[in-house]
């Protein structure tokens, strides 16, 4: 089961995780929000605008006298997030084939670009913005 609601919602509605996984106990639940369950951004919506200004990438997609609307590191981002989800659903079916039980996975929007920033900043090439 894939959930992306605001933390907390599918509780208040009585199928959180440990509600469902009373009914079946293999059922396996990946959450994705946009800044995780804890810390003062929890309840906060994940517009797709708002997303490259908060994982810091917007400066590196500007080229100087264009108006750039996408980024190649947008592209990456999605992919590398719906890579990392994967991967972690497709642990837990193994470990699920090995013990019989279900998992709860818990990833937040931005996790997947995390492991390029440092890359990202390292080729960046900043221009005076100002005299």
């Amino acid at each position: 089961m894939i959930k992306n609601f605001r933390p907390g919602t599918l509780e208040r509605w009585g199928l959180g995780y440990e509600d469902l996984r009373r009914l079946n106990p293999g059922l396996i639940m990946l959450r994705v929000s946009a800044y995780g369950q804890n810390g003062p951004k929890k309840r906060s919506a994940g517009l797709c605008p708002n997303r490259p200004g908060i994982r810091g990438t917007v400066l590196s997609c500007r080229t100087a006298g264009y108006a750039s609307t996408h980024c190649w590191i947008d592209h990456v981002s999605r992919l590398s997030q719906w890579s990392l989800r994967c991967l972690r659903v497709l642990l837990a079916l193994r470990a699920g084939d090995q013990n019989g039980g279900g998992q709860f996975i818990d990833i937040a929007l931005h996790d997947g670009i995390f492991r390029f920033l440092d890359e990202i900043a390292a080729v960046y090439e900043k221009t005076r913005a100002g005299t």
